[in-house]
Parts: C-alpha cells; sequence; structure tokens
C-alpha cells in the first residue's frame, strides 16, 4: 500500500470513527431509550467536533502561501468566530433549538470550505468525505432535534 494511499484510509477511518457518535445518538432519541441523554450528548460531542473543524481552518491559514494577509486575517477570525457562535448557542439557547443551530454550522464550515480562497485546496477524496460526514452530522442534528420537540428545555 502507498504511503499517500495509506494517508486517505487513515483520514478516511478516522472520519467514519467520527461518525459513529452522530448516529448512536440518533439512535437513542429516536428508540426514546435515552432522549434528553442524547440532546446533550451530541450538543457536547458535536461543539468538540466544529471546533476542530474550525480549528483546522486556523492551522491551514498559517500555512497558505497562496493568499494575502488580509485573507489569511479573515479566516482566521471566521475560523473563531464559528467556535464563539457554537459555545454561545450550547450555552445560551434552550438544547433542543441548540441542537438545530450546531447543525447549521456544519453547513457554514462546508459553505466556507467551498468559497473561502485557500479553503478549496482540498484533494477530491477529502472533500467528498468531508460532504457525506457533514451530511450524516446534519441528518443526526436535525433528527435529535426533532425527537426533543416534547422534552422539557
Amino acid at each position: 500500500m502507498s504511503s499517500q494511499h495509506s494517508h486517505h484510509a487513515v483520514v478516511t477511518g478516522l472520519a467514519a470513527a467520527g461518525a459513529v457518535p452522530f448516529g448512536a445518538f440518533v439512535v437513542l432519541a429516536l428508540t426514546g431509550t435515552a432522549t434528553a441523554f442524547a440532546l446533550h450528548g451530541l450538543l457536547i460531542y458535536s461543539l468538540a467536533i466544529l471546533c476542530f473543524l474550525a480549528g483546522s481552518w486556523w492551522g491551514l491559514a498559517l500555512l497558505m502561501a497562496e493568499v494575502t494577509s488580509r485573507q489569511r486575517g479573515w479566516i482566521l477570525v471566521l475560523s473563531n468566530g464559528v467556535v464563539v457562535l457554537a459555545v454561545t448557542a450550547t450555552l445560551l439557547l434552550p438544547p433542543r433549538f441548540a441542537v438545530f443551530a450546531l447543525g447549521a454550522m456544519y453547513l457554514l464550515l462546508l459553505s466556507g470550505e467551498a468559497s473561502i480562497v485557500g479553503l478549496q485546496r482540498q484533494p477530491d477524496y477529502y472533500r467528498n468525505m468531508r460532504l457525506r460526514v457533514s451530511m450524516f452530522a446534519v441528518g443526526a442534528h436535525v433528527l435529535v432535534g426533532l425527537a426533543n420537540v416534547s422534552v422539557p428545555a
């Protein structure tokens, strides 16, 4: 196996493993086994993943040779903005609303990666994987949020 193929396998495997908790929280919520636990667990896990993804923008911005200083600054500000928004939503919104807000932030990150100079340079395998996993995460947020409509905030 080539080192490049091995690298792809590791990235894809880690992404698949990272999607498992999203699915587990959906199962818990939809079966009624632990609906409130699923909501709170998803919020905590999602916040961690959003911080990780936004943090990767920070690291990439520091290494991008093709962006201007101003573009780099905007990427750094936006990466921090995503984290601040996610934390604020988690702390201030009722949990059943915060879960929808965090789900929407995955779409915000995907949009940024598709439109911001420098972040667009993702390999095809990674872009496709990120789209699939992000859509799975968004779906998990919607399903867990809907399962918690009758749970007190």
